[in-house]
């Protein structure tokens, strides 16, 4: 009766090991699989803002590059007396 218990109790400790370290693996896996997410997200945050700041630039600089168009003002009936 003490054998089988003992046997018991050995192979009790082999698969409690043998869970742990297959726990560990999934842990491992999840840690590596949100940094490359992390990552992934970064990449795109970056590419995307660096598109929008390219088209800001070359919006001013269109904008730089084209005479501004602007509406004369009517000019006010002039009385002869001058403005102060």
């Amino acid at each position: 009766m003490l054998i089988v218990f003992a046997t018991c109790m050995l192979l009790n400790a082999r698969e409690r090991r043998m869970a742990d370290s297959k726990l560990k693996q999934l842990t491992q896996r999840i840690v590596d699989t949100q940094e490359e997410e992390r990552s992934r997200l970064a990449q795109e945050l970056h590419d995307g803002i660096s598109q929008n700041l390219i088209g800001v630039r070359y919006a001013i600089d269109w904008r730089g590059a084209r005479p501004a168009m602007t509406v004369p003002m009517p000019s006010a009936p002039s009385s002869g007396v001058p403005r102060r």
